[in-house]
């Protein structure tokens, strides 16, 4: 068993590298080549991209081979996860580029963002977030200080597990306003977008199981590689 999964590993490390700088809609090397060239069965290769096919990585079209999918990072509105929890769920890694990380005093418009009672210190947080070095949000944070606390290497990763695993504190819901905005020269240059680009901008409000406002968020959306599902449910009891 283990002889195989390292197989089948040796195969995806092989495609990966292949898919590194190619186009979304290309096709790779069909089964029979990359077991040749790898000196691997064809039935561990083709176990192999049935694995990256489920990771939404490739794609098959039938009687034809496997191309490269485009490689969107999909957010579905339907559960409060962070952008780690995204990435790693789709099979990429996660890079933060901290830009800033600092205690301020808060403001009328934060305090009022975070529910605050009284003028306190809270942390500021820009982070430049990507998945597999390619730059997907550029995202500022407000956290009330005295809620818990952060520091260089916490903020380096991701902020809600360490709320989940460390401090173990629920998280129960978040509020996300979606706004179609035009980029602005800062987005544009860390994002690697077009001048006068439109994207999407979310403001989030996030809550603790105790009610208490834990994070005030703005995220500027690369729209080229980051997209956005709304799932509806139905309503119980309600007719259709």
């Amino acid at each position: 068993m283990m002889e195989d999964t390292l197989k089948y590993k040796i195969v995806i490390d092989h495609i990966e590298t292949l898919m590194k700088g190619q186009m979304k809609d290309q096709m790779i090397p069909s089964e029979r080549s990359l077991s040749e060239h790898l000196k691997i069965s064809r039935m561990t290769v083709r176990k192999a991209i049935d694995i990256l096919v489920q990771q939404g990585k490739l794609y098959r079209v039938q009687n034809v081979g496997t191309f490269i999918q485009d490689q969107k990072l999909f957010k579905v509105f339907n559960t409060l996860s962070g952008f780690t929890d995204e990435v790693t769920a789709s099979g990429s890694y996660v890079e933060n580029d901290v830009l800033t990380f600092e205690e301020v005093p808060v403001t009328q418009v934060i305090k009022h963002k975070l529910n605050l009672k009284h003028d306190v210190f809270v942390y500021h947080l820009v982070r430049l977030r990507k998945k597999d070095g390619i730059p997907m949000m550029l995202q500022e944070s407000y956290m009330p200080k005295d809620l818990f606390p952060l520091d260089a290497s916490i903020v380096k990763h991701s902020i809600y597990r360490y709320i989940r695993e460390h401090l173990k504190l629920g998280m129960s819901s978040s509020i996300q306003e979606i706004t179609a905005i035009f980029a602005n020269e800062t987005a544009v240059n860390l994002l690697k977008l077009r001048p006068k680009t439109p994207t999407i901008q979310i403001e989030q409000v996030s809550y603790l199981d105790s009610g208490r406002i834990f994070e005030y968020t703005v995220s500027t959306i690369n729209q080229n590689h980051y997209e956005l599902i709304v799932q509806a449910m139905p309503m119980k009891g309600r007719a259709t």
